[in-house]
């Protein structure tokens, strides 16, 4: 990420509002907070978006784009096979969900908070789930599985994936991404023995 000496306005308002959000929710942070907090005006605000809602969307595909660079950084340094970097994922989630600062997932809250299919910020919110869908069925296809036996892994990893971050944030579980790893491997070895 870029340092904060950096960092254009819009940019700023991105990470000062993400910062809100995480810790507070969308509902609760009112729009000048984040104004208060970034130490402009409401014109200056105005000049970059056009309300709340568009900076939250803004927002959202500003994690989404940080989030899937920095896991796909994290495969190509931890893993080599298409094996390996499902697995890896698992532990790249595990190093998240065990940091002290975890506050939830941003695409998950933001999904629940804005419930209907429609809304822009829970298709955005969504879009970063298919994402990450589409790379565990990219790899499942890898490993040498056919589209179906991929997608229908993908899914089940995306529900483990869900589940664990879910379970840390509810319950305080630290250690849920292990939980599901082991859950993960059994799939991974099955699909493995069908392809």
């Amino acid at each position: 990420m870029k340092g904060t000496q950096t960092l254009t306005g819009r940019e700023r308002f991105i990470q000062i509002a993400a910062e809100f959000f995480l810790t507070d929710g969308f509902g609760p942070v009112g729009l000048d907070q984040i104004i208060d907090a970034a130490g402009v005006t409401k014109t200056t605000f105005y000049k970059h978006f056009e309300s709340k809602d568009d900076l939250i969307l803004a927002v959202i595909e500003a994690k989404h784009i940080e989030e899937m660079e920095s896991m796909a950084e994290y495969l190509r340094l931890n893993a080599t096979t298409p094996r390996e970097q499902i697995l890896a994922f698992f532990d790249a989630i595990d190093l998240w969900l065990a940091d002290n600062d975890f506050r939830g997932c941003i695409f998950l809250n933001a999904a629940t908070e804005f419930p209907h299919e429609s809304d822009p910020i829970h298709k955005a919110a969504i879009h970063h789930g298919d994402a990450v869908v589409t790379l565990m069925r990219e790899k499942a296809i890898e490993c040498g599985a056919d589209k179906v036996d991929a997608q229908q892994f993908a899914m089940d990893m995306y529900v483990l994936i869900t589940g664990a971050i879910m379970t840390r944030r509810t319950a305080g579980h630290r250690d849920a991404a292990k939980l599901a790893t082991r859950t993960a491997e059994m799939l991974l070895e099955r699909l493995l023995a069908r392809s």
